[in-house]
């Protein structure tokens, strides 16, 4: 079966811009122009309506299941879009007429009968065929098999979701029926898991109510701390980071994550300068409740170092944290298991010590402390010794670090190395030679890494509707990408691939991104949000499952990432992505450029 609410939550968040190219593309059909038309309309209650008026004038048409899916997923909503949507008595017949057409299409289909019952209680209409559907649903979730694409370790949770979201759906066509008793049966087996959904607590508050009960659920106090939690980690911009970090922080003073959103909060108080002295103090008050806690007393002082606020603090906290392992490091009774561990945190904190002098203007102190801490090895720590060194007046030596933090994949060390090489015009040749050598070694190792075997065809659904096969784009060279919005290192690659789309637009290379989301209506928001022209496709056609995808191309985690060449082969995969963005960038174009220029 194809997999219709993808699809359709998919178009659902369409722009005008668009729409309208669409539109233009149309070739004067006219079910088309009007079914773009209708995704077209910003205001969800003219798209609602539109789409309606769709389904009148083509209730058969190849898209017309579709629009039904988008517009019942429309109606059922709850804030931001359904709450503008009037229930009148148009919109009833129109939810009636076509939720009966969709189900039609295919009445085995749970996902179909939760969607339409749901969509049939909520705007009042066919309340036996809201039960029956309800009734229906729930019992092919209970007797699901587990889907491709979940794990086994993820299934239990993920099957008690489905049924709580099944149960719930039932509640609303039982209160719709006017059988209170059962909805309030039905509401309490769907609570455990959805206690803490505000929508939930609503409809059951309205059916309390209803039958003079008084009394919600309680909510779990563990969910709704991880719930919390999760805000803190998915805000977007300080001002909600510092909202969410705030609300953690009253509501679970002794939560598990606790010390991890005050540190999130400290940061996010000094990215602003009227917040700014919030943060210090927060600092203080952590480093009081911490001062025995070497790693927590150099995060703060790396915090403060990277905002640059509070230098005084900073150095006063590394200082703290560095005498505390090296007491440790030295003392006897440390077991000898331990001491390489304790070495390498203690250079760790030496390199925050080290930025913290930095920053507050003791270059010479900085240069000492950054030049024991160097030998970590990391790029972070190579690009302040860099600084260190430039800041005494050895540009030539800093060059070395530089580069070497620019290979390493800090982004600050490029333009730090420009302004060097500005100051100092004489090292430049230099400094040339260091960037040309850390290349080199980056193209031998590239040719260790080429593959050569047949990329597996597959046919996808693209972000406008359309299917893309890989063996239609033979002759291109294909940059195939497999990723999700929720996948952290995704994020941190697709920048870089935004780089190469813009860099290679008007070359024979096509840059694919096919999505891994349960929930592909978030795509759209996730492109706009980060700036990306990537073109994404989605699992949507006959027998094309993820698990077919991931066992095809041996994908064993996300980002996933094929270079195919102009005869369909791959010569290239990455797994993961490091956030060396230079590193990935070299050796991206490094393989395009071969690949282009292979007849």
């Amino acid at each position: 079966m194809r997999p219709i609410f993808s699809i359709m939550i998919v178009l659902a968040g369409v722009s005008g811009v668009l729409a309208l190219t669409e539109t233009l593309h149309a070739g004067g059909d006219p079910e088309r122009i009007d079914f773009y038309m209708a995704l077209s309309k910003a205001d969800p209650a003219d798209r609602f309506g539109a789409l309606a008026s769709y389904l009148e004038r083509y209730p058969d048409a190849g898209r017309s299941d579709q629009v039904r899916a988008h517009l019942l997923a429309l109606g059922v909503s709850g804030e931001g879009e359904g709450a503008s949507i009037q229930r009148s008595k148009n919109a009833r017949q129109a939810i009636s007429r076509e939720g009966q057409k969709f189900v039609h299409g295919d009445p085995a289909d749970s996902e179909r009968l939760l969607l339409t019952s749901e969509a049939y209680s909520r705007f009042g209409v066919l309340g036996e065929a809201a039960l029956e559907q309800a009734k229906t649903g729930l019992a092919s979730m209970e007797l699901m098999s587990r889907p491709s694409g979940i794990s086994l370790s993820e299934w239990p949770d993920y099957r008690a979701q489905r049924i709580a979201r099944a149960q719930y759906v039932l509640a609303l066509a039982e209160h719709h029926a006017g059988n209170l008793p059962a909805a309030d049966e039905a509401y309490l087996k769907a609570a455990e898991q959805l206690a803490d959904d505000s929508r939930f607590r609503k409809d059951f508050g309205e059916l309390l109510s209803a039958t003079g009960k008084s009394g919600l659920p309680p909510i779990d106090p563990e969910r709704a701390e991880r719930a919390a939690y999760l805000e803190v980690l998915s805000a977007e911009t300080t001002v909600d980071r510092i909202k969410a970090a705030e609300n953690y922080v009253q509501k679970f003073p002794d939560g598990s994550s606790l010390l991890s959103v005050q540190f999130r909060l400290v940061k996010a108080y000094l990215e602003n300068s009227t917040t700014a002295p919030e943060g210090t103090r927060l600092a203080a008050t952590i480093a009081r409740d911490q001062s025995d806690q070497p790693e927590v007393l150099s995060g703060l002082a790396f915090t403060l170092a990277e905002a640059d606020a509070a230098p005084k603090d900073a150095v006063a906290y590394g200082r703290s944290a560095a005498a505390i392992l090296s007491d440790r490091v030295r003392d006897p009774a440390t077991p000898a298991s331990d001491l390489p561990r304790l070495h390498t945190q203690l250079l760790l904190v030496k390199d925050a010590l080290g930025w913290a002098q930095y920053r507050a203007g003791s270059h010479d102190d900085a240069l000492t402390t950054l030049r024991d801490a160097v030998d970590s090895g990391y790029p972070g720590v190579k690009y302040h010794y860099g600084l260190a060194l430039a800041s005494v007046g050895r540009a030539y030596d800093a060059v070395s670090s530089l580069v070497a933090a620019i290979t390493g994949g800090v982004p600050e060390a490029r333009p730090a190395l420009d302004r060097l090489i500005r100051d100092n015009p004489s090292i430049k040749p230099h400094a040339e030679e260091q960037l040309k050598k850390a290349d080199r070694n980056l193209e031998r190792e590239e040719r260790l890494l080429e593959r050569n075997w047949e990329a597996p065809d597959f046919t996808l659904v693209s972000l406008a509707g359309d299917e893309v096969s890989l063996s239609s784009l033979e002759g291109e060279v294909v940059v195939l990408d497999f990723w999700a919005s929720w996948c952290g290192p995704c994020k941190k690659e697709m920048p870089e691939i935004q780089k190469l789309v813009e860099e290679y637009a008007g070359r024979d290379v096509r840059f694919l991104g096919v999505n891994a989301d349960r929930d592909p209506w978030l795509v759209r928001p996730f492109l706009e949000t980060y700036g990306l022209d990537l073109e994404v496709l989605f699992l949507g056609t006959e027998g094309e499952t993820w698990e077919t995808l991931q066992s095809s191309y041996k994908i064993s985690s996300i980002p996933s990432l094929f270079v195919i060449d102009r005869a369909g082969r791959v010569r290239y995969q990455e797994e993961g992505f490091d956030g060396n963005g230079y590193a990935f960038g070299k050796r991206m174009r490094l393989r395009l450029d071969k690949l282009l220029g292979e007849s």
